[in-house]
């Protein structure tokens, strides 16, 4: 029985083998060659793509990531309800073949058969297999087999390992490493299993490496080079120099620890910038240098950059190259450039605790600052709002879609994603009936004006409208450019600015400890019993998503513990200040009268001498108002 199913298997096998047309096949191969796409310019192969699936009779999706980018999707429906499988493939290429120093035909966009052999930009990487999947699906129609469950063929964009860093790699062309396939699988294309057809030797590999970028920062002084003289160890580029070598044996500890099947971990340095090389005759302020830390399947990512980044804290306990003051000046060493985390945390003692931003009055100064600048947005106005009264953070305000405003029905919340949620909508954020009717007149208005569909709020709460996942997709706030607006464009176009004017000197992060501190503070001041209070600090947690949960807000508390505790040792200090006053008044002088010495009366002070009031903080602790 078991021979006879065998054969029959070889034997189907055999025919659909048969049914593959090699001219068709190179035809196919040469014809995607010849489609220039490097990364951000995808979108002509993708129109050929669809082609190509259309007229081999599949139902084509054209799944759009950003304007000039799309993913194609192609579903070959099965007979029954089984198992589906997807073919995943990137459209884009390694490089843009208009690099002067690749010479060879293997990297320009032409295609060439030779020896039996296709040569050509992206025929390895991976447009092959693009062609390969198309290929075989079509032999198995002419072989008149029909598969059970669906098979779907995914074209995506932004595959090549590319991101965008810093003001001058940004746009299209750096947006890469995986953002197609990310689109792809959180906008419903999703299947059972998935092949990838990428370049493996002709290998099956089930499992493959992930990856965390990092980078390494050092600072030095900026000079023109006529005072660099004795000065050389103050130079950021000497001071990396000084790091790498601990780099490095970083590097050999982690290819120890990150070993998968019998291989070495890997960490790639890939790259090293410092200074201006328009201008050499000033030394550099900065340099960084950029690694690419492998992480094995079996490793955890988070687990991969907890290690990472404690790691580089070693790193950093070497650079000590800050110039100091001699000892005798009891001058501390300076502290070394801020980090981001210094914007959530202040290091108290030895704890770092979240800051406390007790200032009513702050996002009102902010929100002034930016009035009075000639290019402050209305959509500036709204994400500073959402910022300060929901609490979010400012990835998860500038990160928001369409789709996560209408979610809630256009009103006074939305859904978004939490740090460590990978992008999925684990809680939602809530802001005041003001800042809706502004987020109504914004898209209504400004962005109407950017958006290519020109969607309205009347539009998205139309059925049609909750039909198509790629409108719900698009970003609620854009760029002047009409793509999706970022964290770090907001904090440099509008924060940043807005805070300078009003003469405020405060991160973006400080809106979200502004928020924990009022809503703490209105907990306390409005619960009529400790058990409200519980209750209440317990919504907070759930609302905030704060993974440490309770460790978070007992750092606030105990401000506000201090504060009320402060409070106690004012009326404390009233009280003694009373009994002094009162002592003062009834106490006898100690002055020996001479005889015939008239009585004197007892000397009592007003409470407005100035005497009195320049002693009564040493007397009493406090100062009248």
């Amino acid at each position: 029985m078991q021979e006879a199913a065998r054969k029959v298997k070889d034997d189907l096998a055999k025919a659909i083998l048969s049914q593959i047309r090699e001219d068709e096949l190179v035809a196919m191969a040469c014809d995607v060659v010849n489609i220039a796409s490097p990364t951000g310019e995808e979108l002509e192969m993708g129109r050929y793509m669809r082609a190509a699936m259309e007229a081999a009779g599949l139902q084509v999706a054209w799944q759009e990531v950003e304007e000039g980018r799309a993913n194609v999707v192609g579903l070959w429906e099965g007979a029954a309800n089984g198992k589906s499988l997807m073919f995943n493939g990137h459209m884009d290429t390694s490089n843009t073949g208009r690099e002067a120093f690749l010479t060879g035909i293997g990297y320009k966009a032409k295609a060439v058969v030779k020896n039996g052999m296709i040569f050509g930009l992206g025929i390895y990487n991976m447009k092959g297999a693009l062609v390969c999947y198309l290929q075989a699906l079509r032999a198995l129609v002419r072989a008149g087999v029909r598969l059970v469950g669906d098979v779907t063929i995914a074209a995506v964009v932004g595959e090549i390992e590319k991101t965008q860093w810093g003001e001058e790699f940004v746009g299209k062309e750096f947006r890469g490493y995986g953002v197609g396939t990310h689109h792809l699988v959180n906008h419903g294309v999703l299947a059972d299993m998935c092949i990838l057809g990428e370049p493996t030797d002709m290998q099956l590999v089930l499992g493959h490496y992930g990856t965390v970028w990092t980078r390494i920062s050092t600072r030095g002084h900026y000079v023109h080079t006529g005072f660099t003289r004795g000065k050389q160890e103050l130079s950021s580029v000497y001071r990396m120099k000084q790091l790498l070598d601990a780099i490095y044996a970083w590097i050999a500890e982690w290819e120890k620890r990150a070993v998968y099947d019998g291989q070495p971990g890997v960490v790639n340095v890939g790259c090293i910038r410092g200074g201006h090389p328009w201008r050499v005759s000033r030394t550099p302020d900065r340099t960084d240098v950029f690694l690419d830390v492998r992480v094995p399947p079996t490793m955890p990512l988070q687990e991969a950059r907890r290690a990472s980044a404690g790691d580089v804290d070693e790193i950093r306990a070497v650079d000590d190259a800050w110039p100091r003051m001699p000892d005798c000046s009891g001058v501390a060493p300076p502290r070394r450039p801020r980090r981001l985390s210094d914007s959530y945390f202040t290091l108290v003692g030895t704890v770092w605790v979240p800051q406390v931003v007790d200032d009513p009055t702050l996002p009102a100064r902010i929100l002034a600052g930016g009035r009075s600048l000639p290019r402050w947005r209305l959509r500036d106005e709204c994400v500073t709002r959402v910022l300060f009264e929901s609490g979010g953070r400012v990835s998860e305000v500038t990160g928001l879609t369409l789709g996560d405003w209408v979610a809630r029905g256009l009103l006074q919340d939305a859904t978004t994603f939490s740090k460590g949620s990978h992008g999925r909508r684990v809680k939602f954020l809530r802001f005041s009936s003001d800042t809706v009717k502004l987020l109504r007149r914004y898209v209504d208005g400004e962005r109407c004006a950017l958006d290519p569909r020109g969607l309205t709020c009347a539009a998205l709460v139309e059925p049609a409208a909750r039909r198509q996942p790629e409108l719900l997709a698009a970003p609620l706030f854009l760029s002047a450019r009409r793509t999706p607006l970022s964290a770090k464009t907001y904090r440099e176009t509008a924060w940043n600015p807005a805070c300078a004017a009003a003469g405020i000197d405060a991160d973006v992060h400080q809106a979200r400890h502004w928020y924990v501190t009022m809503a703490v503070r209105q907990i306390y001041d409005s619960a009529a019993t400790g058990a409200e209070v519980q209750r209440r600090l317990r919504e907070l947690i759930e609302y905030m998503k704060w993974r440490r949960g309770t460790q978070t807000l007992d750092c606030y508390e105990h401000y506000f513990d201090a504060v009320r505790h402060a409070e106690i040792q004012d009326r404390v200090h009233a009280r003694l200040d009373d009994a002094l006053r009162a002592q003062l008044a009834t106490t006898p002088s100690h002055r020996v009268a001479a005889p015939g010495d008239a009585p004197r009366p007892v000397p009592t002070p007003d409470a407005d001498e100035p005497e009195w009031i320049a002693l009564r903080p040493f007397v009493s602790g406090r100062r009248d108002p």
